[in-house]
């Protein structure tokens, strides 16, 4: 991609990136999105596909910043993915507009399940079976995929409500919601034995109880 393309395209994710902090994904538009980064809207189509996957572009960087974030913290490759799911509530407890972007990226993953689940969550599952030492022939992760899926997102769909309606920046809340959603995930992925994922818990609990919610903030 020569520098002019790559200019171009930074800029589209550049605008997309404030307006869905902003405004929110559901209320931003592609004319507001381009109008922004004076671009054509046919630039949208060439180099994302369309809305949607400037929108995934756009939470795969976030995602990409909290994994950042915490290898900035420990380098202990077993816990990072446990560590990685409680920056993501500390973004939520402390920023509603996180909350918000979050939430609305669910729903639409929700609402495009028919076709499967999406690479990005196939690969954020496949981590965590990496993470807790899983095989690929484990019988429980035969299943129905597409259910456990929908059932992941609906769950976090409703923390993330509950987030945006009534959370206050506080390390409680967040460690409570890190909590479920990490064993939401190791269920999903396998583990039978949640002492195992309790004990992951712990440890990314005392490593990050130097920290303010404050050092734990990521960009959206």
């Amino acid at each position: 991609m020569d520098n002019n393309a790559e200019d171009t395209r930074q800029k589209l994710i550049d605008a997309a990136r404030e307006q869905f902090y902003k405004k929110g994904i559901n209320e931003t538009t592609l004319e507001k999105i381009t109008r922004q980064a004076y671009v054509q809207p046919s630039a949208v189509s060439y180099y994302f596909g369309g809305k949607k996957g400037l929108i995934e572009t756009v939470i795969d960087g976030f995602y990409s910043r909290l994994s950042e974030k915490a290898a900035s913290i420990s380098s202990d490759e077993r816990i990072r993915p446990v560590i990685w799911i409680y920056l993501l509530w500390s973004n939520i407890a402390c920023d509603s507009n996180i909350a918000r972007g979050m939430m609305e990226f669910l729903t639409m993953d929700i609402a495009d399940s028919d076709s499967g689940p999406s690479r990005r969550f196939s690969q954020f599952i496949q981590n965590i079976k990496v993470s807790f030492g899983l095989k690929d022939e484990d019988p429980h992760l035969a299943g129905e995929p597409d259910y456990h899926f929908i059932l992941n997102n609906h769950m976090l769909y409703g923390m993330m409500k509950y987030a945006l309606k009534h959370l206050e920046p506080t390390r409680d809340t967040a460690v409570l919601l890190a909590r479920t959603d990490t064993r939401i995930k190791g269920v999903i992925a396998g583990v039978r034995d949640l002492d195992e994922i309790i004990e992951k818990c712990r440890e990314a609990e005392a490593i990050l109880a130097g920290y303010s919610l404050k050092d734990l903030s990521v960009e959206f």
